[in-house]
C-alpha cells in the first residue's frame, strides 16, 4: 500500500490519536510539496536572471 492509503486506512480507526497521526502526516506532505514548488520557483527566477544579462554587465 501507497503512503495516501495508508493514511485513509488510519482515518478510519477510532480515536483521536490516529486522526492526528493522518494530520500530521498530511501537513507533512503538503510542507514538503510547498517546499519542492518554491524551489523551483527560486530556479527558474535565478536561471531567468542569468539569462538576462548581457555583454554591458560582464566585468572586463
Amino acid at each position: 500500500m501507497s503512503a495516501p492509503t495508508d493514511l485513509l486506512a488510519l482515518w478510519w480507526l477510532e480515536g483521536p490519536a490516529p486522526r492526528a497521526l493522518v494530520l500530521a502526516m498530511t501537513l507533512s506532505y503538503a510542507l514538503c510539496f510547498a517546499g519542492l514548488i518554491f524551489a523551483y520557483l527560486a530556479s527558474r527566477r535565478r536561471s531567468r536572471r542569468k539569462r538576462g544579462k548581457g555583454p554591458e554587465d560582464r566585468p572586463e
